[in-house]
């Protein structure tokens, strides 16, 4: 039968392990392509802005969505789910678009 618990473990326990190899894919790729390529075309340059760009987003958005998510469960304060739920979309629309720039 369909356990409700087992379900929610395994969905935050996947989220979790998406969110850590998804930033440390991006710090990597950017410490590597900042310091491994040289001299950076301009293309390459703008790439980089923009990865830089997204990556900044993802962990501003993913940490301020840990904050409102610690204040929804301790204060249960009214729309705050809410801007939890936006936010965990602008941690998944800032991953696409990272992976979107050539």
């Amino acid at each position: 039968m369909f356990n409700m618990h087992f379900s929610s473990a395994v969905h935050r326990n996947a989220f979790v392990l998406f969110i850590i190899t998804s930033m440390g894919h991006m710090l990597v790729f950017l410490l590597l392509f900042k310091v491994g390529r040289s001299p950076l075309s301009d293309r390459d340059k703008h790439s980089l802005r923009l990865r830089a760009f997204f990556v900044g987003l993802h962990f501003v958005s993913f940490f301020l969505s840990l904050y409102v998510y610690w204040r929804h469960n301790t204060y249960c304060e009214p729309y705050v789910y809410s801007i939890f739920g936006i936010l965990e979309y602008l941690v998944i629309l800032s991953n696409i678009a990272y992976h979107t720039v050539q």
